[in-house]
């Protein structure tokens, strides 16, 4: 009789201890799937973060490049001006004008496009209105009277000086 109440004492502290750690077991579990979910969620959070950071470093380099895009015009567009300018001073034919005039049109449609995309840089502002006053000035000064000059002379090659004195 005894050794059957020793087996049972055995018997129910071997159940009480079975039990009590597979309570610990999933409780253990659940603390850990609990560390895993917070894990995941950092994890998922630093990198919609990040993302979101991305996102916007791409879009500031798209903006960049549009930019250069329209500087690049405005420099071709300049480029132009000049080759009809001085296609015309030595040709003295209007069909030399045409380079200049597209360059004109090209000039004023790329220096608004970069004034419109520059619209929240004061200094990018101010370079471009300055630019735009040394085009004007540049257009009235010398492109415009020496073209004026030029027809004045028209084929007659020997006041062709006058023009050189105006360039």
């Amino acid at each position: 009789f005894g050794m059957l109440i020793l087996k049972q004492v055995l018997n129910t502290s071997k159940s009480v201890w079975v039990r009590a750690r597979d309570g610990l077991n999933n409780q253990a579990q659940r603390v850990s799937a609990q560390i895993i979910v917070i894990i995941l969620v950092f994890v998922i959070g630093v990198g919609y973060f990040n993302l979101g950071r991305y996102a916007t470093a791409s879009g500031w380099n798209v903006h960049t490049y549009e930019v250069l895009e329209d500087t690049t015009g405005i420099l071709s567009a300049l480029v132009n001006i000049e080759t009809g300018h001085r296609g015309f001073l030595v040709a003295g034919k209007d069909e030399f004008l045409e380079p200049l005039n597209n360059g004109k049109t090209a000039f004023a449609e790329s220096h608004a496009e970069a004034k419109k995309l520059t619209s929240d840089n004061p200094a990018q502002q101010a370079r471009l209105d300055k630019l735009m006053d040394a085009y004007q000035a540049w257009m009235k000064d010398s492109v415009e009277t020496s073209i004026k000059a030029r027809r004045q002379v028209g084929n007659n090659l020997s006041q062709y000086g006058e023009v050189i004195a105006v360039v």
